[in-house]
């Protein structure tokens, strides 16, 4: 059930508060934002129609306080998973023009996970000490992760 989903997800938000690796899929992603939006939407909301103003804006400044690491951290694990560079999350310092491209960055299906992976300069460097594939013995001179007449994984 989707609601199920959802109380996953946003258990998940709180539980990696301060895990700004990995990844997060766009649904875990929005729903979190969707129940962070509709809590302080109430907050908000009751702070002006209730004799409590001064409690609730309290109230509301340390719940905006309270989101702001997690928040963040949601927001890189979506750019990784996204497959994009993480210095994109700097457009939220531009007012609405980067809030828009934020949110289409946010909306971008998952990277393949190869693009997620080891770069190949990372690949290259870790068989810079192997000259040829232990099955098959083809010269492994280029950056890659697997030989190219084999298919073996090429490890470590």
């Amino acid at each position: 059930m989707k609601i199920d989903y959802m109380i996953e997800a946003y258990k998940e938000f709180w539980k990696r508060y301060v895990d700004f690796d990995g990844t997060s899929s766009r649904p875990k992603f929005w729903y979190a934002v969707l129940i962070n939006a509709i809590i302080s939407f109430a907050i908000n909301s009751f702070s002006h129609i209730s004799s409590l103003k001064i409690a609730l804006n309290v109230v509301d400044s340390l719940w905006g306080i309270a989101v702001l690491i997690p928040s963040l951290a949601l927001a890189l694990r979506r750019l990784r998973d996204a497959g994009k560079n993480l210095a994109n999350i700097f457009w939220i310092l531009l007012p609405i023009i980067g809030w828009i491209i934020l949110i289409v960055l946010y909306c971008q299906p998952s990277a393949p996970k190869e693009d997620k992976t080891e770069n190949p300069q990372d690949i290259k460097d870790k068989n810079k000490n192997r000259d040829n594939c232990r099955y098959c013995g083809t010269n492994l001179t280029d950056a890659v992760d697997r030989c190219p007449s084999c298919g073996a994984k090429i490890e470590d």
